[in-house]
């Protein structure tokens, strides 16, 4: 008898245990719930819109898309900023702004608009010493693109100072627009 207890017993918490689990880690659908980020104790299933957020790269490629065709390297990355996708390109080689080029600036960084891409627009920056450049192609629903520029390249030189150099490039996973 005393046996059958303990067993019963074991099997009741076994059945507790899995019930408790599944009630709580399930929506109300039956389902899982969707996958959420989490910022500062609080969760939401949108896009943090005090946050640009690395979706993909740093990855390596050869010959700039946004210049005539070239064998420049270069590192390509995505980041989410206000809905849409920005996409940022970051080589260490020389490149020289050409004349159809406007000069433009975002804060304290002076910038180089180039003609109007079909998707969106495009920026070039090149740090004062020319040891590397970075273009960002930015879509045209975005009005503040000098929040994106200013901040990305502030948090750039900050990892390029700290970082021992090399491959691939320092981009930032997530950058503090605050």
């Amino acid at each position: 008898m005393l046996r059958l207890n303990r067993a019963l017993r074991l099997l009741l918490f076994g059945f507790s245990l899995v019930v408790f689990l599944f009630s709580t880690g399930c929506s109300e659908e039956g389902g899982t719930p969707p996958l959420q980020i989490q910022t500062d104790g609080a969760t939401s299933a949108e896009e943090p819109e005090d946050k640009l957020i690395l979706l993909s790269g740093p990855e390596r490629s050869r010959g700039l898309d946004v210049l005539p065709p070239n064998v420049i390297e270069y590192y390509h990355g995505v980041y989410s900023f206000q809905g849409e996708k920005v996409r940022v390109q970051f080589t260490r080689e020389e490149v020289v702004p050409l004349s159809g080029w406007e000069q433009d600036r975002c804060g304290d960084y002076p910038l180089f608009r180039l003609p109007q891409a079909a998707d969106g627009n495009v920026f070039f920056y090149q740090n004062p010493d020319g040891a590397w450049s970075v273009f960002f192609k930015i879509p045209d629903t975005i009005e503040d693109h000098c929040l994106f520029i200013s901040r990305f390249i502030e948090r750039l030189i900050y990892f390029m100072g700290v970082s021992r150099g090399g491959d691939p490039a320092p981009f930032p996973a997530v950058i503090e627009l605050l």
